[in-house]
Formats: C-alpha cells, structure tokens, sequence
C-alpha cells in the first residue's frame, strides 16, 4: 500500500490520541502539531494509547510547532476544539495550499460550515464519541466506551487512515455523518449542565432535579431532529428517544437501571467544567447554542437550552453565582 502523509494539528489528548494509533501503520507518516510548550514533553516521551481491547507501541513521531511541515501532507486532521477551529484554520490557510483535505475532528454542529467560510479544502468529518486522557507522560488511554465514527469516503488516505483505527481500537464509517453529530449533541448537551452544577459528573446524574433540566433540554433536540429528518444515532445502549425518560426517573429506579452509566470516576467532570477553571472560551455556541439556532430554523420552541445558553454566558461575569437546581427547575416550569 502506498505511503502517505498524515498531518495532526491540536496536541490535546484527542490529536495525540490519533497520532499514536496512525504511527503504529508502517505506511503512513505522522507529523503533530503542537504548541511551543508540548514540544519538550512530546518529543522525549513519545506517543503511545491504549484501549479497553489493546495498546499501541511507544513511537516518537515527528513533532513540531510549525504549521510549515504539513505543506506536502496527504490529509491533515484538525483536532482542536471548536472555539479555536476558525483562528486555526485561518493560520493554516496561508501555509498549506487547497489541495490536501481536511478531517474535522470536533463536537458540535455547523463544524464543516464553519470551516467552509474560511478555508477551500476539501473538508471531511469525524466524531469521537469516547473520552481520552493521559495517564502519565505520552501516554493517552481511552476512558469509556466507543469507536471512531467517519464520513465515508472513497479518498486513498482517508481509508488508509480507517484501516488503522480498524486495527486498532475500532472505526465505523458513515455515509451520513450528520446522524452521528446528532447523535453526539444530544449527549453533548450535559456538558453545559455540568458546568452549571459545580459538582462532578456522578453528583450531577444522581440529582434528580438536574436530570429533570438535561431530559427537557433532550426533548427540544429531538424534536428538532424529528422535524430536520435525521434519526440522531444511537451512542449508547439506550435509544435516543428513551434517554429523556430515563433521566426522569425516580432517584430509586434510576440508580438501578443506569447503574452503568453511573461507573464514572467519582470525581470526574465535563470538559466545559475545566473552560470555566482555566477562565476559557466554551463550545456553548456548538453545543446548546447549536440547538436554539436550528430551533428557531424549524420553529421549534427551545426555552431549556436558550436558558442553558444565558446561564453559561452569566457565569463567565460571575464565576461564582451558584445555581439551586430545584429553584431552577421551578424557573423552567419543570
């Protein structure tokens, strides 16, 4: 098979993640990009993963923290978050020329049209629905359940790219990606919540009047994607459509019947928590400012998420206003 070159830019654990399982392909060549201060660590440590089935090789694949090494790449993935896509890729613009594609590599919905008023490339997408961390230096293991999800193509590189994840911790292709995003924004919708709360993610799923706020912000997603008609795929065990259900649960019932749901580490939170602590710009606008955009496209009212949506925005002013949920619950008519 012929060799390619597979460019990287983001060295989060989700690039750095990528990185380790292409690199272990003796046919495709992996350059990373990342910031000044990754270097050091990046370069004498090494990149390797690890999955629930398997493990990848410790590799030093090439790092740099200029853009100028992707010029004769194959495909670059794009995998910083999604408040730093449009400044990104207006940086790349000016280095990289329109022929290589590019694969979009972030939560949310309206990424490839965001992209699309900033750079010519051919743009693809991918979504991962599982989390990784690192568990010690350049080392990046996936923490809970899920395979790579990938826009089909017909493109050389981009199965190249699929029968590496095939081997390793597992990818599906999908000839419609917009179900997968769907799919993932519905469960995308408690990171907000989550932030919100204060409290981890364990805490938060057990508090029965913050369920209550996640399953109607659920509801206004799948009427939006009952009139967009597109089924959101499913991304757990449970069908889309029974998730809001199960959340309304009473504490007793709930406890047991998503006692899986609840193996999380007890002190674990969502990414958006970690914004709010580190004083950074969110994904809000991808996530639940996504849901009241294509609410008011489709007329479907989205009082919960458009409140969700305020909330955030307040509280970067106010960083330590705290929120009762009950009395929230009460402001929602819930």
């Amino acid at each position: 098979m012929q060799a390619v070159h597979i460019g990287i830019v983001g060295a989060g654990s989700i690039g750095c993640f990528m990185a380790a399982v292409l690199a272990q392909q003796a046919n495709i060549k992996v350059t990373l990009v990342a910031r000044s201060h990754q270097l050091g660590s990046l370069q004498t440590s090494g990149i390797s993963a690890r999955w629930p089935q398997g493990t990848t090789q410790q590799h030093y694949v090439e790092v740099t923290d200029s853009a100028v090494s992707l010029t004769d790449c194959d495909l670059i993935v794009i995998a910083v978050k999604a408040t730093a896509l449009e400044p990104t890729l207006r940086e790349l613009k000016d280095l990289i020329p329109s022929r290589p594609p590019l694969l979009l590599v972030q939560n949310g919905v309206g990424i490839r049209e965001l992209a699309a008023t900033v750079v010519n490339n051919s743009l693809y997408r991918a979504v991962v629905p599982y989390n990784v961390v690192q568990v010690q230096p350049g080392v990046f293991e996936q923490t809970s359940a899920g395979i790579l999800c990938l826009e089909q193509s017909s493109l050389p590189v981009i199965k190249q790219l699929a029968d590496a994840f095939e081997q390793g911790p597992g990818v599906q292709q999908f000839p419609d990606i917009h179900t997968v995003e769907y799919g993932k924004l519905l469960l995308n919708l408690n990171n907000a919540l989550n932030a919100l709360s204060d409290i981890p993610l364990k805490d938060q799923l057990e508090t029965y009047e913050w369920r209550r706020i996640l399953a109607a912000a659920m509801r206004e997603w799948l009427l939006i994607c009952k009139r967009s008609h597109i089924k959101p795929f499913k991304m757990t065990n449970v069908s889309p459509r029974l998730i809001p259900w199960l959340l309304e649960l009473p504490d007793w019932i709930f406890l047991r019947i998503a006692a899986a749901m609840l193996q999380v580490d007890p002190k674990a939170r969502l990414s958006m928590w970690y914004d709010f602590v580190a004083d950074k710009p969110t994904e809000i606008d991808f996530l639940n400012g996504a849901v009241v955009r294509l609410g008011q496209q489709h007329q479907v009212p989205t009082p919960v998420n458009q409140w969700i949506y305020d909330q955030i925005t307040k509280r970067r002013y106010d960083p330590q206003q705290v929120l009762d949920p009950r009395v929230c619950c009460r402001l929602l008519g819930l």
